[in-house]
């Protein structure tokens, strides 16, 4: 008989320290060749999309697909779960709280493996339902983690999410109005010695000498606080618009480019404290402002299409690979780039 696993059942089953196991599991039967992943379809529904995802394992003995149903209002998921050896389905699980736990997990994992050993404090930027699943999978991979702070542009939200969690509201008068950015929470905690780890919104793990941030005041605060503890690692978000020319892009285009040549100048400045810089350009990223742009085209079916021709590759880049890009580049095992403009645009800027 087929189980069936409720929203409710699936809360009251899994806890974040499941999670969290079971996702680097996961993670190391990928790295074996033992897990198969399908690329994420999507397609069009009355004012909606429609995805799927699909994956096998074969060491572990099952295989699924989680299937999504989006609006402007909601979206409804479920996943159906196969037995890899027989004709069985095995479970249906509605899946909302699920994917919160699985992305809060992947987090925690990365965490886990590129934090500083001796991290005590987590700072959270963003304080919506995905914040929640993440503070709790961090804290199950790091139980040293004793302090989460939290910072969110709506004063109510912020406070009702440090209620339900257990976090301290950003102190700073500046930092409640949204005045304070990333980098300056970062040097705060630098300059109590603190290791903590720092969440951009999309869940990204970093610890806390590796800062995505503002780029016009790093030399002001950030150079001065990584000499001071002798190294670190910037990365910074470029673009193919800062390698080649695309209409109606007259003033992004040349600030990119103007970062792609920062990183050169301050890798060499700054190599002799240890400190690396890195620039990732990305084509085009699957991401809801795309789908935004999308929808406002009048013709979505065309603007996609437009989209993945633009790419060799033939598809736009999911957000996944882009975050598990940074994270590798963000670890020891890339400690020998510097001064790169890493290209991460599908073929773009090779036609």
């Amino acid at each position: 008989m087929t189980l069936f696993l409720s929203e409710g059942d699936v809360a009251q089953l899994l806890s974040p320290e499941d999670a969290v196991d079971a996702v680097e599991g996961s993670f190391r039967r990928m790295a074996a060749g033992a897990v198969e992943l399908a690329p994420r379809r999507r397609l069009a529904l009355a004012e909606g999309r429609l995805a799927d995802m699909a994956a096998s394992d074969l060491e572990l003995g099952y295989a699924g697909v989680k299937c999504y149903a989006g609006f402007a209002d909601g979206a409804a998921f479920v996943v159906a779960l196969f037995a890899a050896d027989r004709p069985e389905l095995v479970a249906l699980i509605e899946a909302d709280h699920l994917g919160r736990l699985r992305t809060g997990a992947a987090s925690a994992v990365a965490a886990k493996h590129l934090a500083h050993e001796n991290a005590t404090s987590l700072g959270v930027i963003g304080c919506g339902d995905q914040a929640v699943t993440q503070v709790a999978c961090i804290r199950a991979a790091l139980p040293a983690v004793d302090r989460v702070v939290a910072y969110c542009r709506t004063e109510r939200n912020l406070l009702a999410f440090c209620k339900r969690v257990g976090a301290d509201p950003a102190e700073s008068r500046k930092l409640a109005r949204g005045a304070m950015t990333i980098e300056e929470l970062s040097r705060e905690y630098l300059e109590k010695a603190e290791r903590g780890l720092i969440l951009t919104r999309r869940g990204e793990a970093k610890s806390s000498t590796t800062l995505y941030t503002d780029k016009g005041r790093i030399n002001r605060h950030i150079i001065p606080l990584m000499i001071r503890q002798n190294g670190g690692l910037i990365l910074i978000s470029g673009s193919i618009s800062g390698e080649v020319g695309i209409p109606t892009q007259g003033a992004y285009g040349p600030s990119k480019g103007a970062l792609h040549e920062m990183t050169r100048q301050m890798a060499v400045e700054y190599a002799k404290y240890h400190i690396r810089v890195n620039t990732i350009a990305c084509g085009t990223v699957d991401t809801p402002i795309v789908h935004r742009s999308a929808e406002a085209s009048g013709n979505p079916e065309a603007y996609w299409k437009m989209l993945r021709s633009n790419h060799p590759i033939g598809r736009i880049a999911e957000v996944d690979e882009v975050a598990s890009f940074y994270a590798y580049m963000a670890s020891d095992r890339a400690s020998f780039f510097t001064g790169s403009v890493l290209m991460m645009d599908g073929g773009f800027t090779a036609q």
